[in-house]
């Protein structure tokens, strides 16, 4: 839901009289029989109205006008509340089937026989018609609206564009209502103890409240959100019938997912929502976690001696809403987006799990502003260890391995025989890439494609994993609205990897050697190594010159031309103070044998010529040469020869404070290299050790010997 002052809105706000207030009623001494009678009756109709709008969305107790609380969401109470009343939920699911059926063959039915089917027109109209519909089915629905409308690759642009409507679109309740609850809520016997301005008619609207602008005494601008009347008794009974739906589906299909769980998350977030404390609190802590330590995200203060369960004040906040414009100022936005979304889900594991456009806006400063608070899930730090994890696989395509996290990450059960699921995995994967590359993958392919096999096999997923998968699905079909070639997986490359260098944890540490490292020969898997630190924008390169990491790595494709010159010098530094390190100590043994292979392959090559130049004198040297290694080794070489003095400075003050530090990160370097150089020169030696042995015993025991070996 968005307190914006949007420009399109601005309308509203003039169409409002300079007094905002709602005058006190005059205080008259008697009023005649005949006025008493009118008023008693316009109140009656008014009511009568609401309750048969209640009662055709299929609320039979707007008949028996008994009201329905809860604290918190309490399964086993909305069912005792419900089972006592099955034809309240009859007729819930009936009013609300029935349109939907209608509308759903009026689109593959009766456009095709009218030949209107795909015609932009029709397909505008239809949309609407089911905007509409998903507005006047109440809160659970605008919520799945809400979702499917922020995915235009799923439903179609004109789909996408009518439904977005529904973020701060839903039709308004009365504003003398909303300003009698708020009197109610603050304890006020006049809205204007405590407002100086407050617009009756509502700013914005949503699934579960309304927005009205107002001003403090003190001068403040505020947004007061207000929560809909009867916005609680509509969630319990559709949560009530999705629950009994989700039951029969669940043995009816005998399906292994866990639909009643991911219902019961649903409404436990949906009740969240429905407490307005309970988002103030998340709204201070998001600040506290991210906007603090981020200058380009920001929150709304909140008011909390103006907070209740069902009213809400925080700080107005100027800005403009999605589509923003210019297009490269709108990429900029999204990517602070995208990384703020991975340093929730990485590494704070608190997510803001409904990022949709009205809840994001750019402020006049240019800045990422998060709104509506109310739906968050916490994720603990060993899920966010074996998700990385995970990630660092999937990156790989290493799907055995990946289907070992699953069971960790829970979407397995323990005793899983995860075997069968691999050429799952990678058809579920691979499906949802575009291309040979996994920065081709569509995060909202891949949810439905798990979704599918979860049908199939014994996945399950989390039911708190939902909701991230949510979160990151509305952030990918948002931004693809602005940028069509948009990556999300491109996009969370940079911030994976630092946290895989800069991490202490085991798990990054075992899942990163599994990876890059082959267990059998010990040698660096140079393709992987490309795989997972070759990134469009890395967060590696602090300097904003865009260059790749994995651009400029090792690589045995002699086709492709990768030196040091394409990295930054902080990425550079980064990857040095990572080998360096204790978690390093696979690296760095992995790479003292690449160079053990690289110097033999550079002392074979001078053998070789220097037998060239005594045209034969002195014999060539028996074993193969890597040529292409010895080509590679130059070229570094030569880069590393140009680079050196100006990463070395880099790294020398990277991330220090002191001169102490900076000292000790100079000793660490200069005792690994002493302990590589000793490392590779011990190899060296072995290996012309072994072949002048085998040249001896050739020399002595002649031909027939080397046969016999």
């Amino acid at each position: 839901m968005a307190f914006i002052a949007v420009r399109p809105w601005t309308r509203h706000l003039s169409r409002l009289p300079s007094n905002r207030l709602p005058p006190r009623a005059p205080r008259r001494p008697y009023a005649s029989a005949s006025e008493q009678t009118a008023q008693r009756g316009f109140q009656l109709f008014r009511s009568d109205v609401s309750r048969l709008s209640r009662l055709l969305r299929g609320d039979l107790s707007a008949i028996l006008d008994r009201n329905f609380s809860l604290t918190r969401y309490d399964s086993a109470a909305i069912a005792k509340y419900y089972d006592a009343r099955p034809f309240t939920a009859f007729i819930r699911v009936t009013a609300i089937g029935l349109p939907f059926l209608v509308w759903l063959f009026r689109v593959r039915k009766w456009d095709r026989w009218r030949g209107t089917a795909g015609d932009p027109e029709t397909t505008v109209m239809r949309a609407e018609q089911l905007r509409r519909l998903l507005t006047w089915a109440g809160p659970t629905y605008l919520k799945v609206g809400q979702a499917v409308g922020n995915r235009p690759d799923l439903v179609g642009v004109l789909y996408s564009n009518e439904l977005q409507k529904l973020v701060d679109d839903v039709g308004t309740f009365d504003g003398n209502v909303a300003i009698k609850m708020v009197c109610e809520e603050l304890q006020l016997n006049h809205i204007s103890e405590l407002f100086d301005e407050f617009a009756v008619e509502a700013f914005a609207s949503a699934s579960l409240g309304q927005v009205h602008y107002a001003r403090l005494k003190n001068g403040d601008r505020v947004a007061v959100k207000v929560q809909r009347p009867t916005v609680e008794r509509d969630a319990a009974l559709d949560v009530y019938v999705l629950r009994k739906v989700a039951l029969f589906a669940k043995k009816r299909f005998k399906l292994r997912s866990d639909l009643v769980g991911i219902v019961d998350e649903f409404a436990t977030r949906l009740w969240e929502e429905l407490d307005y404390v309970n988002e103030a609190n998340n709204c201070e802590r998001f600040e506290v976690l991210y906007a603090d330590s981020n200058d380009d995200v920001i929150v709304p203060k909140i008011y909390r001696n103006l907070t209740s369960k069902r009213v809400l004040t925080m700080e107005w906040i100027d800005g403009d809403k999605a589509p923003w414009m210019p297009e490269e100022d709108a990429q900029r936005l999204i990517r602070i987006g995208v990384q703020c979304s991975l340093q929730q889900l990485l590494d704070k594991g608190f997510v803001h799990a409904d990022p949709h456009g009205g809840n994001l806006l750019r402020t006049k400063h240019g800045k990422l502003c998060y709104l509506d608070f109310g739906m968050c899930v916490q994720v603990d730090q060993q899920t966010r260890y074996n998700l990385v994890a995970a990630i660092v696989r999937l990156i790989n395509r290493d799907y055995e391995n990946l289907a070992v996290d699953f069971v960790k990450l829970g979407f397995l059960p323990p005793d899983a025989d995860t075997e069968p699921l691999v050429p799952l995995l990678a058809k579920a994967f691979g499906d949802a890439s575009t291309s040979s590359a996994l920065s081709d993958l569509s995060f909202g392919r891949l949810t439905d494609n798990l979704s599918e096999l979860a049908f199939k096999t014994p996945i399950r997923i989390p039911v708190f994993f939902t909701l991230i998968i949510r979160s990151l699905t509305i952030l990918e079909g948002f931004a693809l609205q602005t940028d069509s070639a948009f990556k999300i997986v491109d996009e969370s490359y940079p911030y994976v990897v630092k946290r895989i260098l800069t991490d202490d944890s085991p798990v990054f540490q075992r899942a990163l050697e599994s990876v890059l490292v082959d267990p059998d020969t010990g040698r660096i898997r140079w393709s992987r190594f490309n795989s997972i630190l070759n990134t469009r924008s890395s967060s590696l390169s602090e300097e904003g010159d865009g260059r790749s990491v994995g651009d400029s790595l090792v690589s045995q494709d002699k086709n492709r031309d990768e030196t040091l010159s394409n990295v930054s010098n902080t990425a550079l530094s980064r990857v040095i103070d990572f080998t360096i390190s204790h978690r390093g100590a696979f690296l760095r043994r992995a790479l003292e044998l690449e160079l053990a292979d690289t110097a033999d392959a550079v002392q074979l090559a001078a053998a070789k010529r220097f037998s060239d130049a005594t045209y034969g004198l002195v014999p060539p040297p028996a074993d193969e040469i890597d040529m292409d290694r010895v080509e590679k080794a130059i070229e570094i070489a030569k880069a590393i020869r140009a680079r050196a003095p100006e990463v070395l400075s880099t790294f020398a003050v990277d991330s220090s404070n002191t001169r102490e530090d900076r000292r000790e990160r100079q000793r660490r370097l200069t005792e690994q290299l002493r302990e590589a150089s000793r490392a590779v020169a011990g190899s060296i030696a072995e290996r012309n050790t072994k072949r002048v042995l085998r040249k001896a015993v050739n020399v002595i025991f002649g031909r027939g010997a080397e046969r016999q070996q």
